[in-house]
């Protein structure tokens, strides 16, 4: 039913009343749609399921023009209530309302009333479009995904376009949901790094690079001392030798009384 071309008339009509960004929501929603493609084997959701996701990209940001902090709050309110969407499925346009409300900060769901449905459906399809949008965080539409595959409990994306230690902290948040969702945790690799795990992997790492600054702190105050000691080693014999050479001037000077 969703993929009747008039539902996303529809909801291309009420982003352009709410004066979206189109470009960035048009790059979430092709985002969204190829990591869905990729993973038809993983999440078992058909056309109408993507669908819901793809509108749900397109308005995800739909509050912004009201609050920014709060645009995800407020865009839930006009996809339930604005009358732009009036013939759109009821049960889907609950779902649809869920989505957008979920896009972002903390996923709460525990007390909607879903359907059995719902349950199934509603947490992947905001697994995958959390990290659609963060992939387009900049809004410059220069993100690829180029492949998304599973490897033991990892979910690895493929990316391209973008430099992704720009987008650790976003995906982190983003991203820690998917693992909730499908079980298995969120990796993005591209052709210039390593394969970074967006949650645990960054504070580890970070851990890790304090532990080594704190190493490298100690190892050169252990050298600094060292060198201390070597130049008061060595400011020792000068010393001794000063001490000598007054010894003999004295001896000198001092007549020999037998």
């Amino acid at each position: 039913m969703l993929s009747d071309m008039f539902y996303l008339e529809m909801v291309l009509a009420l982003g352009e009343k709410y004066h979206y960004d189109s470009f960035h929501a048009k790059t979430v929603d092709r985002l969204a749609t190829t990591i869905f493609e990729k993973l038809r084997d993983l999440h078992q959701l058909g056309e109408e399921e993507l669908n819901l996701l793809r509108h749900g990209a397109l308005l995800h940001d739909l509050g912004i023009q009201i609050s920014t902090k709060k645009h995800h709050k407020h865009a839930a309110y006009l996809v339930m209530n604005d009358q732009q969407l009036e013939g759109y499925p009821k049960k889907e346009r609950q779902l649809l309302a869920l989505l957008v409300r979920n896009h972002r900060k903390d996923v709460k769901l525990e007390d909607e009333d879903l359907s059995r449905y719902g349950w199934e459906v509603l947490p992947k399809l905001i697994a995958i479009l959390r990290i659609a949008d963060a992939l387009d965080y900049f809004h410059r539409g220069e993100t690829v995904v180029r492949d998304v595959y599973i490897e033991g409990n990892r979910c690895l994306f493929k990316i391209d376009g973008v430099n992704l230690d720009a987008l650790n902290d976003h995906l982190k948040k983003k991203a820690a949901f998917f693992k909730e969702a499908f079980g298995l945790k969120a990796v993005f690799v591209n052709d210039q790094q390593e394969a970074v795990p967006s949650v645990e992997a960054v504070e580890i790492a970070a851990k890790e690079i304090d532990i080594e600054n704190q190493l490298s702190e100690y190892d050169s105050g252990i050298t600094e001392v060292k060198a201390e000691n070597t130049t008061r080693e060595g400011e020792l014999p000068e010393q001794l030798a000063s001490v000598d050479a007054t010894e003999q001037a004295k001896e000198v000077k001092e007549p020999v009384i037998d």
